[in-house]
């Protein structure tokens, strides 16, 4: 069974446009030891924010500012997904923030078995909780088709693109190994996927 460790850091200070409306997480994932003793073993990790731009706009912040004043990294989500400090209608999500993927770093062999998908899955159920979009960075595009079964969508048709998951819409569910050792998508009634990880 895969466990999924979650760390982030907080302060009791009012958010400005310099720091408070992103939220970074250090996600760390083990395995139960192959033995009844023994330590966890390392699996991967998962770095993410939530950009909180519901609350950017409550204090009238600028959300470009804010997501500048954090990183290149998420400066760049802005022309994609947001346009005068809230998401694009055309994304048809409702919600006050953005689930944003930044790395995943994991071995293919695990990658293999959909463990990837599987923990963006949790993490969806969870940290994203109340977000109206899950956003995947650019380097996931190789995987694409992959995260196209879990209902992800390009940001444009350009190869490397950002994809992304409407969090506010019936989503397939990804669960534990029934077979083969892989982990599989079943749909969002419990319903499976005729489209597995083969």
């Amino acid at each position: 069974m895969l466990k999924i460790k979650v760390e982030t850091e907080l302060s009791t200070h009012e958010p400005t446009a310099d720091v408070g409306f992103v939220t970074w997480w250090t996600i760390t994932v083990t395995r139960d030891p192959l033995g009844e003793e023994g330590a966890e073993i390392a699996v991967g990790s998962v770095r993410a924010a939530t950009i909180h731009y519901g609350e950017v706009v409550d204090v009238a912040e600028s959300l470009y500012d804010v997501l500048d004043a954090d990183s290149g990294e998420l400066e760049a989500l802005s022309s994609v997904f947001f346009e005068e400090d809230w998401l694009r209608d055309e994304f048809e999500a409702t919600g006050n923030g953005l689930f944003y993927v930044a790395e995943i770093d994991m071995p293919d062999v695990w990658r293999q078995r959909g463990a990837d998908l599987a923990i963006v899955h949790r993490l969806s159920c969870t940290l994203a909780m109340g977000c109206s979009l899950l956003v995947l960075e650019p380097d996931e595009w190789s995987r694409k088709d992959q995260w196209g079964r879990m209902g992800f969508m390009p940001s444009n048709g350009d190869a490397g693109s950002f994809q992304f998951l409407n969090l506010t819409r019936d989503q397939p569910r990804v669960v534990s190994p029934a077979r083969d050792d892989r982990f599989e998508i079943l749909g969002p009634r419990n319903v499976p996927d005729e489209q597995d990880l083969d």
